[in-house]
Parts: structure tokens; sequence; C-alpha cells
């Protein structure tokens, strides 16, 4: 078992392997010394390539919803990390931000990603089909957004993660102090 936790603070990606589940881990690698990252999803295509979709941004005032970043990589050992050509492959808050690991459905994969509209962070998802990934090109479609309409007083939504055909997400509320 592996884990990415969020370490922008450390300025660098961390992986940690667990040596015993669940409260022993330790430090398995690391990459991007010096850069803010976030939001970091693996992915291991049909064909076994493996892929890191991550947020970085440049400072801390600028916002990490705004970049979406792809690298091909040899395994979570990060000897090998190789950008994609057109990195960063999407410059828009409304769809660049990962809201949750990239999930198979029907025979397709499906990247979660965040709307970070209308001065809210994560007001709500969008589901997007895989289209084409290589080293040259990624294209994906959106086929779903997810709005926070759903529920009284919900104001967002902003990850969401699949276990087998259940899917579970976060979301913030907005109530009124008295």
């Amino acid at each position: 078992i592996y884990m990415i936790p969020e370490t922008h603070q450390n300025k660098r990606l961390e992986i940690f392997k667990c040596i015993n589940f669940p409260d022993k881990w330790e430090l398995y690698s690391t990459a991007f010394e010096g850069e803010l990252i976030v939001d970091t999803t693996y992915f291991r295509d049909k064909e076994n390539n493996k892929w890191l979709f991550l947020n970085k941004s440049k400072n801390l005032d600028i916002p990490f919803e705004n970049e979406l970043y792809i690298y091909k990589i040899d395994d979570l050992m990060l000897n090998k990390i190789v950008p994609h050509d057109l990195n960063p492959v999407f410059i828009d808050s409304r769809v660049a931000r990962n809201a949750g690991p990239i999930f198979k459905h029907d025979n397709f994969y499906y990247r979660p990603s965040q709307a970070n509209v209308e001065n809210i962070y994560g007001r709500y998802l969008n589901i997007n089909k895989i289209v084409e990934l290589s080293l040259s090109s990624y294209k994906e479609e959106k086929i779903l957004v997810v709005k926070p309409n759903f529920h009284k007083n919900l104001n967002a939504i902003h990850h969401m993660h699949q276990y087998k055909n259940q899917f579970v997400f976060d979301s913030a509320f907005k109530f009124k102090v008295i």
C-alpha cells in the first residue's frame, strides 16, 4: 500500500510505503524538489504505462487549481519522470484541478476534476472521460457535471472517490450562524 499525501508545505512530492497498516509508514520516494504540488493522482493505463496527474503553482499567491500537469513515470520510486509535451495540459480553473483518483467504468477511464468558480473552492465536480493519453497528446471530454444542488445548504463538492460500484464525495455546507 502506498500513499501520496498533500505535502506542498515541504515543497516536493512525497510517496510513502505502508510497513504495518494502518499506523506505520516510511518515506519511499520524493520528486519535484522545491515545487508546490497538490492533488497528485497515480494512474496506470491499459498498456501498463504509469502516469502522475498533478496540480502545481509557482508560489502560494497563485491558486493551485489553474494548471494540470501530466508526467509519465517508470514506477513509484520515481527514478525516471518524463513531462508531457503539452504541460501544463490545461490552464483553466473550471477543469484543471484533480478531484480524486482516476477511475474505470465500463472499460473507460475518467478523471474527476474540480470546478473552482463563483469564488468558491470546489464549487462542483466534473467527470471527464479520458479519450487520448500519450506523451504528445491528452484529450478528455466532460461527461457529467455534479453540482451541489441535491441537498439543502450544500454549497460545494470538491473530491470524489470510487470504491467498487460506489462513489463517495466530500462536500461543504453553508449554514447561518445564529
